[in-house]
């Protein structure tokens, strides 16, 4: 049986009274994708004395060249029906996190700031440094209430409070396998979340170069420049080293005298 999902594109939630979700996608760990100057020393090492240098971190598996990655959805209620999925790859786990969130909010003048994500309850405020009025006077920091995600204050003012607080998400696994029928944007998938009251969606992004590796079949080895193989696992040309040439120069025809 065929079931047909309405759809819109641009926005990271939507609401019409009936809740809303608000996906976004985890950061991929620091380095991946990435060569650091650790991993070149290692590498050097391991081409001149073969010591064994540590593999660089891709993203990508190297048995079948899929990605994996995270993907946090924040509905407005923790009690919020809905149910996810992906336009390409597997979605798995859905766990159940409860995060402690640190955001400053700012208020240029005016009375209204939004957080960024759903709050089960504020745990501190706290005004960083002075507060403004319209007319650029000091003034005492305004009263704060919280109303959904929105903050309210007491008064229209110029300054930022920082807040601790804590939010409900679910953890979702997402596993993509390129396209086989693509040359191109081979990783390309959209993660949404269906609820009663609309269609929150998320665009995947693949690790940093992972298409470029797919491509060339390098899996990381040929973007670092101290591999010694190239894609088809030939062996590379040696780069010489570089030296200084000496020309002498007529001053007055500007030729070149060898």
């Amino acid at each position: 049986m065929e079931q047909v999902l309405g759809v819109q594109f641009g926005r990271r939630y939507e609401s019409d009274g009936g809740g809303y979700i608000i996906l976004e996608q985890a950061p991929y760990e620091p380095g991946v994708g990435y060569t650091t100057k650790l991993d070149l020393v290692e590498a050097v090492s391991n081409a001149l004395y073969s010591t064994g240098g540590r593999s660089i971190e891709c993203g990508l598996d190297p048995d079948d060249w899929s990605m994996k990655t995270h993907v946090y959805a924040y509905p407005s209620s923790n009690t919020l029906s809905f149910f996810t999925g992906a336009t390409h790859g597997s979605v798995g786990g859905g766990v159940h996190e409860t995060i402690t969130v640190k955001e400053v909010l700012s208020f240029r003048l005016s009375d209204r700031s939004t957080l960024r994500y759903p709050p089960l309850g504020i745990s501190s405020r706290q005004w960083q440094g002075d507060v403004y009025d319209g007319d650029g006077k000091r003034v005492a920091p305004p009263a704060l209430t919280l109303d959904g995600r929105s903050m309210f204050a007491s008064a229209v003012v110029y300054g930022q409070v920082l807040l601790t607080y804590r939010t409900f998400r679910r953890n979702y696994r997402v596993t993509i396998i390129p396209r086989e029928d693509s040359v191109e944007n081979v990783y390309q998938s959209v993660f949404y979340a269906v609820w009663p009251g609309g269609v929150a969606m998320e665009k995947i992004d693949p690790p940093p170069g992972a298409e470029e590796d797919y491509a060339n079949g390098s899996n990381c080895g040929w973007r670092t420049i101290v591999n010694t193989n190239g894609p088809d696992d030939k062996k590379k040309p040696p780069i010489l080293d570089s030296e200084d040439k000496d020309f002498h120069v007529d001053y007055c025809t500007q030729e070149r005298k060898d």
